[in-house]
């Protein structure tokens, strides 16, 4: 970490990023306890079609994630929100993991002609977190799934082991600000918000509440090993890995091993490469080594996916070489939920001592 990142300062100990991981990572250890978190899934829903939901992207943590539930005798429904992103690598992964697993499984297809609009929309904001989009809709889309079909466990693949270090201010936006969300794709599309409408995070909460849904970090209840997860993962389902974190949907790869690094000088992988130094399973030195590396897997890579981004949202070079040199522009200059977020975060800290 360094730097780029808002609030970084070094102390004797490492950074206030590191340290946060570590009290993070201390506090968790006591915190879960797998038996105990099954034993409670499965006596509460014994009558249920499915005791637990899970999302699956293709990546390593949510295919582990699957993985260890179906092993341990749990009964998941599976959800995949397809953006219209899915690279090949990601695709064969859900295959194999579903037909492996023989898990009942949907998969919610966004409406292309409305996503690819707001998601020029927020290219045109020139604000940074352009996966505010698809990630606002991907947890209103869970949290709606899980309350149709009577599911009271979302288990997902938030883990410290890979996640623990804290993502910096800067770099991106609440999820659940669904607000902002709205206010940059009202002034930056010509056309309505129609199927794909962002969750307010006042909706979000009141819904979990009133229909008892908690969201599991599976990989936190587990001894989790990214690599020790790899291989039992190619092992069993001839799953195929990528690069980096997040890199099995081709936009994200774009956005953050091109969009990222070049418009708004962040890398990614300072964190995800962090993380993984702090639990063990990375020297400094050999994280070192990555970071002088280029983001994308190759130059090839590069040129393919951009031609085919630019392409399928309908963008010309020109207006995307515009669009790399054009100065960011903040989420806090349009509405914002970011206040109200505050105020529920806050209340839940209190909720959680007073219960504990």
């Amino acid at each position: 970490m360094d730097n780029s990142a808002a609030g970084f300062e070094r102390s004797n100990n490492g950074c206030t990023y590191c340290q946060g991981m570590l009290v993070k990572s201390a506090y968790d250890a006591k915190a879960y306890n797998l038996d105990e978190l099954v034993a409670k899934i499965k006596s509460e829903n014994k009558s249920k079609q499915y005791d637990c939901l899970i999302g699956l992207s293709g990546g390593v943590d949510s295919s582990y994630v699957l993985h260890k539930a179906v092993e341990i005798g749990l009964r998941p429904l599976v959800i995949h929100v397809d953006n219209g992103w899915n690279s090949a690598l990601s695709q064969h992964n859900i295959e194999k993991l579903i037909l492996g697993s023989s898990a009942p499984y949907l998969s919610e297809v966004l409406y292309w002609p409305e996503y690819r609009n707001h998601l020029r929309a927020m290219i045109g904001s020139n604000v940074v977190d352009l996966e505010l989009l698809t990630d606002n809709i991907m947890n209103k889309v869970i949290l709606e799934t899980a309350i149709k079909y009577r599911i009271k466990y979302i288990l997902n693949g938030v883990n410290t082991s890979t996640e623990g270090i804290a993502l910096p201010q800067n770099w991106a936006w609440n999820k659940l600000d669904g607000l902002n969300l709205r206010s940059i794709l009202e002034n930056h599309s010509d056309s309505k918000i129609r199927n794909i409408k962002p969750i307010m995070p006042s909706k979000f909460y009141l819904f979990k509440k009133l229909n008892r849904i908690q969201n599991i970090p599976f990989l936190n209840y587990i001894d989790f090993s990214k690599e020790r997860a790899l291989s039992e993962l190619k092992n069993k389902y001839n799953f195929v890995p990528y690069k980096y974190k997040h890199y099995e949907n081709v936009f994200t790869r774009f956005y953050q091993a091109y969009i990222l690094p070049q418009k708004f000088k962040i890398d990614k992988r300072k964190m995800h490469l962090s993380a993984l130094i702090i639990s063990g399973e990375m020297s400094r030195q050999n994280a070192l080594q990555v970071l002088q590396t280029d983001p994308y897997p190759s130059q090839n890579s590069l040129l393919r996916d951009k031609k085919f981004v630019l392409k399928k949202l309908g963008l010309t070079e020109d207006y995307f070489s515009d669009y790399i040199k054009m100065p960011e522009n903040s989420h806090e200059n349009y509405k914002t939920n970011i206040h109200t977020l505050k105020r529920i975060k806050s209340f839940l800290k209190l909720e959680i001592g007073f219960n504990k």
